[in-house]
């Protein structure tokens, strides 16, 4: 038996009898699962946080929230959903903690309000306030053997990690989770034929698996990449040039569902009204171009009161020289609501990342003109006399093409 007057001691002479951690615990707001079944090892990554003790106010330049533990000075920080969402940067996190008063100061004064708890009292009483989460950035290391898998909570499908590195016992790969994420590794026996041919390393853009399931390297910027494979030597890629990346923030037709009391016949069974609009620029529904004729068709005073479907579609054109080799990320921006549904050129994509609102497009576009339609769903908040007017409506699109080379 030996003793320790520190944690650091304790942790060294636990290293040295042989005992390891099961995954990285020093990387500030992750929290780990780990689950072992059989022969393998299953773990639960998740991007954690906390949230605010306290109501903030647009202009503040302190929060105070429920821990700080592991957060430090220049750490970015996202706080809130939806359109009051906004990133932060740490610029002090005050020791001892104050007694009241935010316990974590900003470089910058926030953008937005953000919610603290809500009282007791109230018919909402008890929420939390509004999250406060950080990128969750590092490499990662698990205890396992054989090959790492990355489980699809959306589709249940089981993908090989396509980055990682193979230790003693040990899987090693970068994470990045935004805040609120999971990911969920498991660790087993090769599938049949063998492990799946993998990167070990990257100097830049992304190596992933086609939907073909083939090994490939996306860059979406010109340059020169160097990728370490596990079979064979280390793979050079130059890339001349790629599409620049194109704004979809006008030219959008929308047709909305509204739903909302059937005055006509029984104001407490709901009646679905639709109004169209052509050629608008992408923005909350509060600013949309709303007839006296359209307005009084929804039965309401203003914009800001609709709630339900938005289905938008656009058309836009990729150059000639498009080839199965080009592929782009659509990055979607939008309110407090849902994108339910994204198809392209009459393809449904089949997942929607909630986190972080960017999607694969590639295989679907094509030389020439495109079609693309996106699907908003909210809730009925807007409609209930009373409650404070959340922002619904998609804000922002952007095509980031990228040139994609096959690796293995």
């Amino acid at each position: 038996m030996s003793t320790a007057s520190s944690q650091d001691e304790i942790i060294s002479a636990l290293r040295q009898a042989g005992i390891r951690p099961a995954v990285s615990y020093s990387v500030p707001g992750l929290v780990s699962i780990h689950h072992q079944a059989g022969p393998g090892d299953c773990y639960l990554l998740w991007g954690g946080g906390t949230t605010l003790t306290v109501a903030a106010a647009a202009g503040d330049t302190g929060i105070r929230v429920v821990s700080t533990a592991g957060l430090q000075a220049g750490q970015q920080l996202i706080i809130g959903t939806g359109a009051s969402r906004e990133t932060v940067t740490i610029a002090s996190v005050p020791s001892p903690a104050p007694g009241s008063g935010p316990n974590v100061l900003l470089t910058a004064a926030l953008r937005n309000a953000h919610a603290g708890p809500t009282s007791s009292g109230t018919f909402f009483g008890g929420l939390a306030g509004a999250g406060v989460s950080g990128v969750v950035s590092s490499r990662i290391t698990i205890a396992g053997a054989g090959q790492p898998y990355w489980l699809d909570a959306w589709t249940g499908a089981a993908v090989p990690l396509p980055v990682y590195t193979a230790g003693p016992g040990t899987i090693s790969f970068d994470l990045t989770l935004l805040p609120g994420a999971a990911a969920i590794i498991a660790v087993g026996g090769a599938p049949p034929g063998g492990a799946a041919s993998h990167a070990i390393s990257s100097t830049g853009g992304q190596v992933t698996y086609s939907r073909t399931g083939q090994l490939v390297h996306q860059a979406a910027a010109a340059g020169t990449y160097t990728v370490g494979l596990s079979t064979g030597p280390a793979r050079k890629i130059t890339v001349a040039s790629v599409p620049a990346a194109l704004s979809l923030g006008d030219g959008w037709n929308l047709t909305l569902d509204s739903w909302g009391p059937d005055d006509t016949a029984n104001p407490t069974i709901s009646a679905k009204t639709t109004v169209s609009f052509s050629g608008i620029t992408l923005g909350t529904w509060a600013s949309l171009p709303a007839s006296s004729s359209q307005l009084t068709a929804l039965g309401v005073s203003s914009m800001s009161q609709v709630a339900g479907t938005g289905s938008y579609s656009r058309q836009f054109s990729l150059p000639s020289g498009w080839t199965p080799d080009n592929g782009a990320y659509l990055q979607l921006a939008h309110g407090q609501d849902m994108v339910v549904a994204v198809s392209v050129n009459g393809h449904a994509l089949p997942t929607i990342d909630q986190f972080s609102d960017q999607l694969d497009l590639g295989g679907y576009l094509t030389p020439g003109p495109n079609t693309i339609t996106v699907r908003i769903d909210t809730t009925l908040n807007n409609r209930i006399t009373g409650k404070t007017a959340q922002l619904y409506g998609l804000t922002g699109a952007q095509l980031t093409p990228y040139q994609q080379t096959v690796l293995g």
